[in-house]
């Protein structure tokens, strides 16, 4: 018996020194429900600028298939040019590979430099008015290119928003809802987290 309340003593006191907040299961839900709504955020404006980076890697292309069509281009070029847009989408940056600022700077400086080389190639090809779709490509991409730092700026907002709520609330996750703890997102800014 003297063994049993030991036990049931040791029981209790475990029981009453653990100090880890308690919510409810509405609390929890509200939670999860905050937690959602960031989440989806996060990885709503990620979609939006991947799918913008697509489209202007598509719109490069284009623009190299407008110059293969006036039967008057360096074909070995255009080739390589090419190759370099396959390899850009390769080698882009993701959600958490982009936390190192280098990956993102080298991604930035390829793009850059590839998508000049392909618009000074249309825009000094002999035949360049005759083909007004080059352009409207030439458009296309600069205009893709403007619209990078307001993506970046969007996705570093809900990133950091996100941050923000998983850090305030690391210690009121419920176990049974994820095994383990979110992640914080990396972000674009150098003044960022």
């Amino acid at each position: 018996m003297k063994k049993l309340s030991i036990a049931l003593l040791a029981l209790i006191a475990v029981t009453a020194c653990d100090s880890s907040p308690k919510t409810s299961p509405e609390e929890q839900a509200k939670l999860r429900q905050n937690y959602d709504s960031l989440y989806e955020a996060v990885n709503q404006n990620w979609k939006v600028m991947m799918d913008d980076d697509d489209e202007k890697l598509f719109y490069m292309k284009r623009l190299l298939d407008e110059i293969s069509y006036t039967n008057d281009f360096d074909s070995v070029l255009v080739d390589s040019l090419r190759s370099g847009i396959s390899t850009l989408k390769s080698s882009r940056y993701d959600s958490m590979s982009m936390a190192d600022s280098e990956v993102i700077d080298q991604y930035d400086a390829a793009t850059a430099g590839l998508s000049q080389a392909i618009t000074s190639l249309a825009q000094n090809h002999p035949e360049y008015s005759r083909y007004p779709l080059m352009e409207e490509l030439i458009f296309d991409i600069m205009e893709a290119n403007d619209r990078i730092l307001l993506h970046r700026i969007r996705y570093d907002q809900a990133a950091r928003g996100y941050n923000t709520f998983v850090e305030g609330n690391k210690d009121v996750f419920d176990p049974t809802v994820s095994s383990k703890r979110p992640e914080k997102y990396p972000v674009f800014s150098l003044s960022g987290e």
